[in-house]
């Protein structure tokens, strides 16, 4: 697609290769340590001080809380996040110091053009992989808390960077560090609230993110936003609807697993198959295709 590819075009092959193989190495040696401690630990109970939450997924329902990842399968789907942190932390950062995406020339995405937001919104993914894979590994309330913070952070991020992306007068540092700075703040509000009402503001924050989108997607038919050519980009239309098929399949697949009806037994096949997992995976990839359609 046009959209990718232009993304593509800005960033140099030898900055690509270094990004990738940082993220790789990183990914790798995560996951390494992580089944090393669930082979080491399993069976020893290491989360049962701490308490456990209430449960709703279907494979964390009479799962064994001695081993170190009591779902595995919702738990190993959060590699994806993690690995999706790692590549927007390294990226950004490498942007920063080789000031790849600061030329509005060369680079048209307000997001790539202002790596702030990048690495901003790799720690923020990062707080909510460790948050959810803690979640899904420990089933007790500490990590509950750093999901629930992380996901609403995450979740919140279109619907912050909308203004950015349609007053130009925003297109700035100042508008970059204020975009990120919010999004850092929600999550701290989440964290210090103990994750109270985090459902109802979920609700919240997903209808209004549909509304920045559809504006965004309106306001560039109608060539209201971003006049300069310069500093406009190719708009990815093919990615709206997508976007939004992805998440209803994320969320149907969740609420399937909730009601009991998608679940997976332990020690069959299909035990890796479960609908919370799918919604993991589903979402990660709904995130990384806003990333050129904004």
């Amino acid at each position: 697609m046009q959209c990718f590819s232009e993304l593509a075009r800005t960033i140099p092959d030898v900055h690509k290769k270094g990004v990738a193989a940082v993220t790789l190495v990183a990914t790798i040696v995560l996951v390494t340590l992580v089944e090393i401690l669930d082979a080491r630990l399993a069976g020893s109970g290491p989360w049962v001080d701490l308490g456990q939450a209430n449960v709703s997924w279907c494979e964390g329902i009479g799962a064994n809380q001695s081993n170190f990842i009591i779902e595995p399968a919702n738990a190993r789907s959060d590699y994806s996040y993690l690995s999706m942190s790692f590549f927007f932390i390294v990226l950004g950062s490498s942007d920063l110091k080789l000031k790849v995406a600061l030329e509005a020339g060369e680079q048209r995405n307000v997001i790539l053009r202002f790596p702030v937001l990048t690495v901003t919104n790799g720690v923020i993914n990062l707080l909510h992989g460790v948050g959810t894979f803690w979640n899904h590994s420990c089933e007790c309330a500490p990590g509950r808390l750093l999901d629930v913070s992380g996901m609403l952070a995450v979740t919140a991020f279109p619907l912050i960077v909308t203004p950015i992306q349609m007053v130009p007068a925003f297109q700035n540092e100042g508008g970059a560090i204020a975009t990120a700075f919010i999004q850092f703040l929600l999550w701290l509000c989440m964290f210090l609230s103990g994750g109270n009402g985090a459902g109802t503001a979920m609700y919240f924050v997903m209808s209004f993110n549909i509304v920045a989108v559809c504006s965004a997607t309106l306001a560039r038919v109608r060539g209201n936003a971003l006049e300069s050519e310069e500093l406009n980009h190719t708009f990815c239309y093919a990615l709206v609807p997508l976007v939004f098929i992805l998440f209803a399949v994320g969320y149907l697949s969740w609420n399937l697993d909730v009601s009991g009806f998608w679940c997976s037994p332990r020690g069959t096949s299909f035990a890796w198959l479960q609908g919370h997992a799918v919604w993991h995976v589903v979402r990660n990839r709904m995130w990384l295709l806003l990333i050129p359609l904004l």
